[in-house]
């Protein structure tokens, strides 16, 4: 008895714990095949990950919406140093200007002396600067960036230093007994150079026309009315500095009475731009107050 009694108790324990193995299985939640299928999915499947640019791109979203006032205060510290900045070299603007001018008259312009010996002295410095820091450059980056700026400001320089007097020696060559009687408008050299093609012009002419004529007819050749000069009745483009009075029939011969001259005087404010002949604006360009354009 006493085995059978050990027997039914050990049966007992067996059947509780089984009962309580149910309890877990059925508190548990149940598995079904398609369940099993998608977590093998799960497994085997990439995890997703945010694009770079998206991440930059909200941080620095976040980082404007926390420190806005702070960008706004770089901002306008920003303008404030661009305020700052040095304005350009107003006397390379003369002479871009002056180049400008010349380019554009049909005459020679009267010489402006400080502004071309400005700049003709400025080049020899630019020069040995530029050589200076080539020398020391080496695998010195800066010092060479440098003197690619220096150089390529000398260059520009020496350019219009250079255009200015090639279209100034062209008037004179092309109109050179012309010139002689505007002598007050060149620098010692030009006249110079006039003297010198004078004397070479006239050998020319003497060898092939000249020598071949009658004495006194070649000496008609110096009158005012057979010397070429530029031509003054030439349309230019130009721009009103100040307020003017043009009369656009200056120059021209006809036979209307002078209160019909006086009726066709032009007043041009301040701004204007205008197409008109050089002769109507000469006085103004000389003065200052009319700039001719390109």
């Amino acid at each position: 008895m006493a085995d059978l009694n050990n027997l039914l108790d050990e049966l007992d324990v067996s059947t509780s714990q089984d009962d309580d193995l149910n309890d877990v299985d059925e508190s548990r939640p149940s598995i079904t095949s398609n369940d099993a299928d998608d977590a093998l999915e799960d497994d085997f499947r990439p995890a997703a990950r945010i694009p770079a640019a998206l991440v930059e791109a909200q941080r620095e979203a976040e980082e404007h919406a926390d420190f806005g006032s702070q960008t706004e205060k770089e901002e306008l510290n920003q303008l404030d140093k661009a305020e700052a900045l040095p304005e350009e070299d107003a006397e390379y603007t003369a002479l871009k200007r002056l180049w400008c001018q010349e380019l554009c008259s049909p005459e020679l312009l009267p010489r402006n002396a400080d502004i071309m010996d400005i700049h003709m002295e400025l080049l020899p410095g630019q020069d040995e600067t530029v050589d200076e820091l080539t020398a020391e450059g080496g695998d010195n980056t800066l010092a060479s960036l440098a003197a690619s700026i220096y150089k390529m400001d000398a260059d520009r320089l020496r350019f219009l230093l250079a255009d200015v007097t090639r279209t100034r020696l062209a008037k004179i060559e092309n109109s050179a007994l012309y010139m002689r009687d505007h002598i007050d408008r060149m620098s010692p050299e030009e006249i110079e150079h006039l003297r010198n093609y004078g004397e070479l012009l006239e050998r020319h002419f003497r060898r092939t026309v000249l020598d071949h004529l009658p004495k006194d007819a070649w000496k008609k050749l110096d009158e005012p009315e057979m010397i070429d000069g530029p031509d003054l009745d030439e349309f230019v483009f130009c721009r009103v500095l100040e307020t003017v009075e043009i009369d656009p029939h200056l120059g021209e011969t006809n036979n209307s009475e002078d209160e019909n001259m006086e009726d066709s005087i032009q007043e041009h404010p301040a701004g204007s731009c205008l197409i008109a002949r050089y002769r109507t604006i000469q006085d103004f360009v000389f003065d200052g107050k009319i700039e001719l354009l390109i």
